[in-house]
């Protein structure tokens, strides 16, 4: 682990030879450049945070031979998408946060291969299209944090929006949904924010400018 140790400039490349290594976490230094390749060679990895550096370049699918990976956080640098379908093969990865990248599309649907996930962060992302509906047919999952991203039409039924038992926390402010606001059932302990969206009766005034 490097966290916060004023590491400046690109990642090597020889990070490759570490083979046994289990956890990797560079978080808030000053590492510039693209994710190194030889990062998906490491297959021992179960924790992999790179976040809040000055990354960038395309979110490399080869990161889905990670199988062994847990955590993933790769929030607060310059990464841009798209999501690469690859990743729906972490099936023991239990949070990913893409906090503040420039994935600029869907969530992709082999993404419900992540069968541990439990805490999909991914607020100012510029996630766009419609609610990834399909984070609700993962079993474990608790958080889904999608505020201030692009995101349109209209929520899912409540039925099916709280229908997972494990869900705690449900973030979609400040997006572009539409329609009527699902209401959370009777007895269920749900943190559910929508604000700053297109709901009626009182939809934002963004929603309105032509």
């Amino acid at each position: 682990m490097f966290l916060d140790n004023k590491m400046v400039g690109p990642m090597p490349n020889t990070v490759s030879a570490l083979k046994s290594l289990q956890k990797l976490d560079v978080s808030m230094n000053r590492i510039t450049g693209a994710i190194p390749p030889g990062i998906a060679t490491l297959t021992s990895l179960t924790w992999l945070a790179l976040s809040q550096n000055r990354m960038s370049g395309v979110l490399p699918a080869a990161l889905g031979n990670l199988r062994q990976l847990r955590k993933l956080d790769l929030g607060g640098n310059g990464f841009r998408g798209p999501m690469p379908p690859s990743w729906g093969a972490l099936k023991r990865l239990e949070l990913i946060n893409l906090q503040k990248l420039n994935l600029g599309g869907p969530v992709p649907a082999a993404w419900l291969g992540m069968v541990s996930m439990k805490h999909f962060v991914a607020p100012a992302a510029r996630i766009r299209g419609r609610f990834p509906s399909g984070l609700l047919r993962l079993s474990q999952i608790s958080d889904i944090i999608l505020y201030n991203n692009r995101l349109w039409g209209p929520l899912p039924p409540a039925r099916q929006l709280f229908a997972p038992h494990t869900l705690t926390q449900l973030d979609v402010r400040g997006n572009y949904l539409n329609g009527s606001v699902p209401k959370v059932p009777a007895g269920r302990l749900i943190d559910f924010k929508y604000f700053s969206n297109c709901f009626l009766p009182k939809p934002s005034p963004k929603c309105t400018r032509s």
